[in-house]
């Protein structure tokens, strides 16, 4: 569910990988790709490589969508991907990344599907209406 109207749509972009269970596991012990949050997190699941390959689609989603926007330069740990105590995904952007999406008043959605074999994710971005504005 969004959680403000968007008045402009910037982006919608997704991310597929096949997973090979050698290279999953790789993706997890990247030292530039994952926060400890995520690797954490992907660690503590039945199958962390079908995990990390879920966040690792989201992060590609994201780049894929953000690259529409003038911004600064940015590497994967500057964006998190957490969650609700709902199992929801959620972006979480640090720095001058998290800076530049609230100067602009872009909001974005994550979801990420994952079976034993596959793995997608999909990153909506929006220019949010300013609050006095919403309805």
């Amino acid at each position: 569910m969004c959680r403000a109207k968007f008045s402009q749509l910037i982006s919608i972009e997704q991310e597929i990988y096949c997973i090979e269970e050698s290279q999953g596991r790789s993706l997890v012990d990247q030292p530039d790709l994952f926060s400890a949050y995520e690797k954490d997190y992907c660690q503590n699941k039945p199958t962390p490589s079908v995990s990390a390959a879920g966040l690792w689609c989201a992060k590609q989603a994201f780049i894929k969508a953000a690259i529409h926007l003038r911004l600064e330069k940015f590497n994967y740990l500057d964006l998190e991907i957490r969650h609700y105590p709902s199992g929801k995904p959620r972006v979480k952007l640090y720095g001058h990344l998290a800076r530049q999406f609230k100067e602009q008043n872009i909001d974005l959605d994550v979801a990420i599907a994952h079976t034993k074999t596959l793995a997608v994710a999909s990153v909506l971005l929006w220019q949010a209406l300013p609050h006095n504005e919403m309805v």
